[in-house]
């Protein structure tokens, strides 16, 4: 009997590790959800935003009074960081944002890394990674608020 209570008694530890998990999983989906709602209205807008010394208008990206060439991929991803800068945007909201059309794709972290890393190049991008947990456009200044452009 002491094999069958124990065995039992294993079960059920299973399964709250698995109701644990579960409730996991949904509140993460629940985060992706609501900034794919953020990032949709977000870009609806298209109203200039300016954080600290940089100015994102029209598509473009100007540190100071210079416009940094981008390509599409990295535009994508530094509008995204800017529109949620102080916070650490999950790769995988911009992984599906570069891909929307394939589930997972092979090495696309790698290829978000590879484009971020070409991104510090071009200038003195204030984008921190968080190994696992996705990236951060970090705000610096007394004026540390991103604020829409008024015109």
């Amino acid at each position: 009997m002491s094999s069958l209570a124990s065995a039992q008694s294993a079960q059920r530890d299973l399964e709250r590790q698995i109701e644990r998990q579960i409730r996991i999983i949904r509140e993460k989906n629940e985060e992706i959800e609501a900034l794919r709602a953020e990032l949709r209205g977000a870009r609806a807008l298209h109203a200039p935003l300016i954080e600290g010394e940089w100015r994102w208008e029209g598509g473009r990206l100007f540190f100071r009074t210079r416009e940094l060439a981008l390509t599409p991929k990295e535009s994508l991803i530094v509008e995204t960081l800017l529109r949620r800068a102080g916070h650490i945007v999950p790769y995988w909201p911009l992984i599906e944002s570069l891909y929307p059309h394939d589930n997972e794709p092979e090495g696309a972290k790698r290829v978000v890394h590879t484009l971020v890393s070409r991104i510090r190049d071009k200038g003195p991008f204030p984008i921190r990674t968080f190994w696992g947990r996705g990236l951060l456009w970090e705000r610096r200044g007394p004026s540390a608020q991103i604020r829409r452009q008024e015109t």
